[in-house]
């Protein structure tokens, strides 16, 4: 089977493209040509957003395209345009963000209420809608994703904002570290190489047409937690301060946007339906397990990492004159 990743070199991508190959399939990348392929993968350039360009992706005559450089509503017009009755399968990754915030104990499943906060969770709802008629209409059999929180390579998200090494580096130096709410709120955090193991079993699956999948970690932990192990795996002696969500966004409203409308939430999202229909899809790598690889691959990098930072600092010392 042969597999066309639009994209293909990115955080999720990696994990698909390596997923896909132990499955012994065909795998081909299309985009710019920016970063280099790893042996074995060929290799399509072309602008995802030109149909002159991605129409250059057909010369490899797939059998299933994931598409991960969908954003905007016209770029899914332009999938369909290109891609429709060339492909068996048209695979969309969308976000969770797609979902209506919420805090809540109960699970996020598939069928929960899509009203997005931000634009960009708009717009991928938007693209979802618009790949969902064309399947209707008989131009391919769509399956949609919806991955919460993604960490590996070197990107890892923290609860104020997307500066994961940051707080590491904290962390590894024994400095206070910031938490929101009281650490309370749920958070999903799922390793690349799970992602890329459903996208890989879902390709070609049948069980699998015109499904919308949730793919997230599965240990439903709060803050707290999250925190706790990655002290732990660092020996981190680190005191966790406790803030109030909106005393921090006040403080500087677009570096804290991703707490504003992102973790101040809780996300739990179902992975029932999933694990149902893909029966060979395993959760192979735990948080535990993940961090520590993450922190082990990125050590040098960690310890290099500034932690001086003065809107942070600020923040502490507020709060420990309380």
């Amino acid at each position: 089977m042969k597999i066309l990743i639009l994209g293909g070199t990115g955080l999720l991508s990696s994990g698909i493209t390596k997923k896909c190959l132990e499955k012994g399939y065909e795998v081909v990348h299309f985009n710019r040509g920016t970063t280099n392929v790893s042996d074995g993968i060929q290799q399509i350039k072309g602008n995802r957003y030109e149909k002159d360009e991605l129409k250059r992706a057909l010369q490899c005559k797939p059998d299933v395209v994931i598409d991960m450089l969908c954003f905007e509503p016209e770029h899914a017009r332009l999938g369909v345009d290109v891609f429709q009755e060339q492909v068996d399968q048209y695979i969309y990754c969308s976000t969770s963000c797609v979902y209506t915030p919420r805090i809540a104990e109960n699970m996020i499943l598939e069928d929960s209420e899509t009203k997005p906060l931000t634009e960009y969770g708009q717009n991928k709802l938007a693209a979802e809608q618009i790949f969902r008629k064309a399947a209707e209409e008989g131009k391919f059999s769509t399956t949609i994703f919806r991955p919460g929180h993604v960490y590996g390579n070197d990107f890892l998200v923290t609860n104020l904002d997307f500066e994961g090494k940051f707080v590491l580096a904290r962390m590894l130096q024994n400095k206070d570290v910031i938490l929101t709410d009281g650490g309370k709120r749920k958070f999903q955090a799922c390793h690349k190489d799970n992602i890329g193991n459903a996208f890989a079993e879902c390709c070609g699956n049948k069980d699998a047409y015109g499904k919308i999948y949730n793919i997230a970690g599965e240990e439903f932990m709060d803050w707290n937690t999250v925190y706790e192990i990655e002290k732990s795996v660092l020996n981190s002696k680190s005191n966790i301060i406790y803030l109030k969500s909106e005393d921090v966004v006040r403080e500087d409203r677009a570096r804290f946007d991703f707490l504003e409308t992102y973790t101040k939430y809780d996300w739990m999202q179902s992975m029932e339906r999933l694990k149902s229909d893909l029966e060979n899809y395993q959760y192979e790598v735990d948080f535990q397990t993940g961090i520590g690889q993450f922190i082990e691959d990125n050590y040098e990098m960690i310890k290099k990492c500034e932690t001086n930072d003065q809107l942070y600092d600020k923040m502490i010392s507020y709060a420990s004159e309380q």
